[in-house]
């Protein structure tokens, strides 16, 4: 959807960003009169994009899309960028124990303080995001 009188917003990243979802963010947006431009490259905008492809694959053409953005009238005036939600939910895993986000939880936390394990979720950011 599209609506020419308010001012773009270029949805890059996962499924949040896709106006053609029942519930995500650019059919939020949408619904609020938004002009949500999700573009047509899966390098940009893509069901179950991780991180990861957006910050090797991907970066390239992104950078080439960002930078040939003239200012005009057209042109998109905020980026919007999701994305994580992949690199930590298993996509397609019947069993939730399986997914790498309940492998940083504490069993048995009683408070938000103590659901996450922190040793675990340093390993997860050093191992997974920064080394790759």
């Amino acid at each position: 959807m599209t609506f020419p009188s308010s001012p773009g917003l270029l949805a890059i990243g996962d499924s949040w960003q896709y106006v053609g979802l029942t519930k995500s963010l650019g059919t939020e947006l949408a619904a609020l009169r938004c002009n949500v431009i999700a573009h047509d490259s899966p390098a940009l905008c893509e069901n179950g994009k991780t991180l990861r492809k957006s910050a090797t694959e991907d970066l390239s053409e992104l950078v080439t899309v960002i930078a040939n953005l003239d200012g005009s009238q057209s042109s998109p005036r905020a980026i919007l960028m999701s994305g994580g939600g992949n690199d930590l939910a298993s996509r397609n895993s019947r069993d939730h124990r399986a997914s790498r986000l309940f492998s940083l939880l504490n069993p048995g936390a009683r408070s938000v303080n103590e659901a996450l394990h922190a040793e675990r979720v340093q390993a997860f950011i050093h191992g997974e995001l920064r080394n790759h």
